[in-house]
């Protein structure tokens, strides 16, 4: 895979990596703070956590895929990972959001009349079952749609990087060659 990369996709590689590691190294610290400011633990909420946890571990463990060498499944889990992150919302006390790095969202607020917004931000976490809130806010993450465009323009890349090297060169120079040197049958 080395041999197919050139030293602009590697780059753009390992800067995908590093972003993916930093966004779920933050992501766990904003996610242990805010553990700390919660009072009691229990139930459903040991669900969350576990899921949070898993979220911005995956999100290290697809930087970390990509840092090892391992492009192609690297790339598609990033892919994953990014696709998590595009759509948000809060609907009927449940809420969905997850943001491992950074985001740029456009949000439609329906709650109390049509709010239109954008918001940009650092990595988040919103996983909510059955809160009291009427809410009705849904968020489309530009920067996921954004990033999941690029990890696909380079698996592209990578394909057809691959397809040229295995697919032989045909020169009509060396055809014509070798056709006045082979000697004629009759």
């Amino acid at each position: 895979m080395e041999q197919i990369l050139t030293a602009k996709l590697k780059s753009r590689v390992k800067n995908l990596a590093w972003y993916q590691i930093a966004g779920g190294a933050l992501g766990i610290v904003m996610f242990i703070y805010a553990l700390t400011q919660t009072g009691v633990i229990e139930g459903i909420t040991l669900l969350l956590i576990a899921t949070g946890i898993f979220l911005y571990g995956f999100s290290i463990y697809c930087g970390r895929l990509l840092t090892r060498g391992e492009i192609r499944n690297g790339l598609y889990m990033s892919k994953i990972n990014q696709v998590l992150q595009i759509v948000q919302f809060a609907v009927g006390g449940y809420a969905y959001l997850y943001v491992s790095g950074a985001s740029a969202v456009f949000k439609i607020d329906l709650s109390s009349g049509t709010d239109l917004g954008f918001e940009v931000g650092p990595s988040n976490l919103n996983l909510t079952i059955h809160k009291q809130e009427e809410l009705v806010v849904l968020g489309i993450n530009i920067l996921a749609i954004y990033l999941t465009y690029y990890i696909i323009r380079m698996e592209e890349e990578i394909a057809e990087r691959e397809l040229l090297i295995k697919t032989p060169v045909e020169d009509p120079k060396i055809d014509a060659i070798s056709a006045t040197n082979t000697p004629d049958p009759l």
